[in-house]
């Protein structure tokens, strides 16, 4: 089976993965412009209620809203003529974020039944330092954790009740939810490394998935905003902000231009000690052996960890 190129697609993405490189594709034809307004407000209650932290028990109220809005854009998506793509790395993220991925895919296949699903996954050593560059905080409260060393952040993201951001990112256990809930033929998986080295194969993949042409992908990754991360002057003055004025509110133009001219100073290095990285192959090296085994993607040439293991 093929999937169904009228379909709605929906980028259910990773943090420090592409997410947002691949959510600027909704406002290029062919897709529906993500700026217009039933759009925005559409996927403004989508947002809410898939990734809000509360229970789900109160929800359906909001649940009906959504669906209606939703309604109401895949109506626009038709009569327009045009294909409905959206993305949000929260459907995958534990931070800032309901942290069951079940729940929220559950959430997904009731608002969008026949939805095709794009997953980007990255090596998660990579990613990880990646995402420390930016909040190099005790992960089990991001937003008001103390700074801590890479190896600690290591330490207590393993010791997180309930799933940890680690955890998270064994993606084969993802990849599994998602094609039991729309099917195999409607998932489709790739790699960051592949997909922005432009590679051919991966270009084409893409491509033939979301029904648009291998020029439209490549100029997408050519003009992609990179996201380079914080510098370690920015979480320098971000650990000094949060210790001695946490109650300050900056407003948001002066923090942006503040953080533009932090960001221009080299990035933080981040450095594992060997236990942590045996601990990475250990705690991946299965997953990403079935992502080389059962998916054909090519992990062990972008040194994922633990993937040699299984070659």
């Amino acid at each position: 089976m093929t999937p169904d190129r009228a379909a709605p697609v929906f980028h259910v993405g990773y943090p420090k993965a592409g997410s947002t490189t691949l959510n600027g594709l909704n406002r290029c034809p062919p897709f529906l412009d993500g700026m217009s307004d039933p759009y925005r407000l559409a996927f403004q209650g989508l947002y809410d209620y898939l990734f809000q932290t509360a229970p789900i028990a109160y929800e359906k109220a909001k649940a009906a809203e959504c669906l209606a809005s939703m309604q109401h854009l895949m109506q626009l998506h038709g009569d327009a003529g045009k294909a409905l793509f959206l993305s949000c790395e929260r459907a995958t993220s534990v931070f800032y974020s309901f942290p069951c991925q079940k729940t929220k895919a559950l959430r997904i296949r009731d608002l969008l039944p026949s939805a095709r699903i794009l997953i980007v996954v990255r090596n998660q050593l990579e990613l990880f330092k990646s995402l420390y560059r930016d909040e190099p905080f005790d992960p089990r409260g991001l937003e008001v954790g103390r700074s801590v060393d890479a190896n600690a952040w290591v330490d207590l993201d393993r010791g997180r009740r309930g799933l940890s951001f680690l955890h998270s990112l064994k993606y084969d256990a993802v990849i599994d939810l998602y094609v039991t809930l729309f099917g195999r033929e409607n998932v489709f998986v790739c790699l960051f490394e592949g997909l922005f080295a432009e590679d051919p194969g991966q270009v084409a993949a893409l491509a033939q998935f979301l029904g648009v042409g291998e020029d439209f992908i490549l100029a997408r990754l050519t003009s992609r905003t990179v996201n380079r991360g914080r510098s370690r002057l920015y979480g320098l003055a971000s650990a000094c902000k949060r210790g001695m004025l946490p109650r300050v509110r900056i407003p948001d133009r002066t923090r942006a231009v503040i953080a533009t001219a932090l960001n221009a100073f080299p990035r933080r290095r981040v450095e594992l000690s060997r236990d942590r990285l045996e601990l990475f192959a250990e705690l991946f090296g299965p997953s990403n052996s079935r992502l080389q085994r059962e998916h054909g993607l090519d992990v062990l040439s972008w040194g994922y960890p633990g993937a040699e293991h299984g070659a």
